[in-house]
This record gives C-alpha cells, structure tokens and sequence, in this order.
C-alpha cells in the first residue's frame, strides 16, 4: 500500500481503539461522563475527518495487486469486504 494509506491506516486504528475505550467508560463510569464526553465528541470529529481523508486517499491511489494465488472468488469477497468497511 502506498505510504499515505499506511499513515492513515496507523493514525486512525488508536483513535478508533480510543473511542470505544472512552465509550465503554462513560457507560461505566457516570461520574467521568462530562469529561469523557469533552473527549469523546471531538474525536469523533477527528475520526470522521480522517475517514473522509482516507476515502479520498483510496479513490486516488491504486491498490497493490492481489496474490497470484487467491482464487477469484477470494478476489471478490476482499473487494466487497472493503467496499462494506468503507460502507460502515
């Protein structure tokens, strides 16, 4: 993958990691909830700024070829899996 993807890729996995620790505990944890939630909005800001980010990154960058040795239809459940992720 091209180094953009990866940085992404590696920017958004903790952020995402993050908000759903940062969910769990505002659940969990009534007392924390103000200050959780001063946290968890604008991270969620960030996060949806960087998915935008990302899509456009992946529209413009190519994606490396697949293995010779995945079968058609392995070729075709990863690219619907992907499309499903970005979906989500």
């Amino acid at each position: 993958f091209a180094l953009p993807s990866r940085i992404l890729h590696w920017l958004m996995a903790p952020m995402v990691i993050a908000q759903l620790l940062i969910g769990v505990t505002m659940v969990a944890s009534l007392s924390l909830y103000p200050l959780l939630l001063s946290i968890h909005r604008p991270l969620g800001v960030l996060i949806l700024i960087f998915a935008v980010i990302r899509l456009i990154n992946r529209w413009t960058h190519t994606l490396p070829p697949f293995l010779a040795t995945m079968s058609p239809a392995e070729r075709r459940i990863a690219s619907y899996s992907e499309y499903l992720l970005y979906g989500l």
